[in-house]
C-alpha cells in the first residue's frame, strides 16, 4: 500500500508538472515532456545495472516443492476463473479506460484544457495518497467479492460525472467535472 501511495504521488506531481508545461498550441511541449521522462529512467537504470551487481543469486528451491505445475493446472479452478474475468473487466473499464479514452474524451468532447487534465491527474493521485492506507484498514477483513463490488460502483459513478462533463463542453463546469470524475476514480 505504501509503495503504490508513493507512487501515485510521484504519478501526481508529474500530472501537475505536465498541466503547466504541455500545451496544444506547441507540440514541441509533448516532446520536451517525453524526453524529460525518458531521462528519468537513467536513475534507477544505474542501480539495476551498477549498484545492485554482486547482490543477489540463484534461489534455493526446497526439497518439498511440488513439481512442474501447469497453467491448464491453473484454469481448472473455477474460481480463479472467474477472478480473472473480473480482472480483466476492470482492467478493461478502469484503467484502461483512463489510459486510453479518459484524456481523448475529456480533449474532443468536454473540450477541457490541458492544464485542467493535469489537474485532474493530480486530484487522482491526491485522492489516492490521502486515502489509501485507510482504505486498505477498512477493507481488511472484508469479503474480496463485495470489495469488488464497491469498487465497480465508485467507477460507475466516476464514469457517469465523465458523461455528465461531456453534456456542458467548454465550461467550468466541464473542467471541475472532469477533475472530480479523476477524483471520483
Amino acid at each position: 500500500g505504501v509503495s503504490f501511495t508513493l507512487l501515485n504521488a510521484g504519478l501526481g506531481i508529474g500530472g501537475v508538472v505536465g498541466a503547466f508545461v504541455v500545451s496544444v498550441d506547441d507540440p514541441s511541449t509533448f516532446t520536451t515532456v517525453y524526453v524529460i521522462d525518458a531521462v528519468s529512467f537513467l536513475g534507477p537504470l544505474a542501480v539495476l545495472v551498477f549498484a545492485l551487481r554482486g547482490y543477489g543469486g540463484p534461489v534455493a528451491v526446497p526439497e518439498h516443492a511440488p513439481e512442474g505445475g501447469s497453467y491448464r493446472e491453473v484454469l481448472r479452478d473455477r474460481v480463479f476463473r472467474r477472478l480473472l474475468v473480473v480482472v480483466f473487466c476492470s482492467a478493461f473499464v478502469g484503467y484502461g479506460q483512463v489510459e486510453a479514452g479518459w484524456t481523448a474524451y475529456s480533449r474532443v468532447v468536454a473540450e477541457v484544457s490541458t492544464s485542467a487534465i493535469g489537474f485532474a491527474f493530480a486530484a487522482n493521485t491526491g485522492v489516492v495518497v490521502a486515502l489509501q492506507l485507510l482504505a486498505l484498514r477498512r477493507i481488511e477483513g472484508r469479503r474480496r467479492t463485495r470489495v469488488l463490488a464497491l469498487l465497480a460502483a465508485i467507477w460507475a459513478l466516476a464514469w457517469a460525472v465523465m458523461g455528465v462533463a461531456g453534456l456542458v463542453p467548454g465550461s467550468t463546469t466541464a473542467a471541475v467535472l472532469v477533475v472530480g470524475s479523476m477524483a471520483v476514480f
